[in-house]
């Protein structure tokens, strides 16, 4: 099993504390840092070159965005750790800004997701890689605009599309989403093409089909 070097990023040592008990009851994760604030973030990356770095979306100094400063700066930077960004409800604006560019080694998870270790190190082990990693839960809040006014991301979608989106969003396969629907593949296939076509996501997109398909609901109508 893989090791994984985390940086925890966040101003409450309950928080930090709480979140190195999930790391280590998940197990292949090593906690080489924990910072206060983004200039401590940004100097303990530095120095303890981490995988991936876990952080509060709000820190000081002005507990407004630095987890989305920080992801932005340790990419131009160049530095390489994936970043997830943790909140406790979900802020779109926050959400499409942390993937805005590139979605790649990119994560977005409720704070609600800390109760399962195993989930957590999927998380770490995915972003670590380049992949991107949206909770689920926003996933499913996002799809109730399928429900809102014509034009508005995902206005298009069937039910069926729904859930086959959501899935999507957890990483499962085509063949793992039939299982899990007791349906065919080509069925899951087909709603997959569906899917891409309402939400305009085509191959040639910068990031996955996929995860693109997942961005696309975080554009609330009239985004680009």
């Amino acid at each position: 099993m893989s090791t994984y070097r985390v940086l925890i990023a966040d101003d409450s040592y309950l928080a930090r504390a709480g979140i190195v008990a999930v790391l280590e009851a998940a197990g292949g994760m090593d906690v080489v840092g924990q910072a206060i604030d983004l200039d401590d973030a940004l100097e303990q990356a530095a120095a303890t070159d981490p995988d991936v770095v876990i952080t509060d979306i709000r820190m000081p100094p002005t507990g407004v965005d630095e987890g989305i400063q920080l992801a932005r700066l340790l990419r131009a930077r160049g530095q390489r750790p994936g970043v997830i960004a943790l909140s406790q409800h979900m802020e779109r604006d926050l959400a499409q800004r942390l993937f805005e560019g590139s979605s790649s080694g990119r994560g977005y998870l409720l704070k609600e997701r800390l109760a399962d270790p195993e989930e957590m190190r999927s998380a770490v082990a995915r972003v670590a890689r380049g992949d991107t990693v949206i909770d689920p839960a926003v996933v499913a809040m996002l799809a109730a605009d399928a429900r809102g006014p014509a034009g508005a991301p995902g206005a298009g979608l069937t039910a069926r599309e729904q859930q086959v989106l959501r899935l999507m969003s957890s990483g499962l396969s085509n063949g793992a989403i039939a299982r899990r629907l007791d349906v065919s593949r080509s069925s899951v296939e087909n709603h997959v093409r569906n899917v891409f076509a309402k939400l305009g996501v085509g191959d040639d997109d910068d990031a996955s089909p996929r995860v693109s398909a997942v961005l696309a609901w975080l554009r609330g109508p009239g985004d680009s």
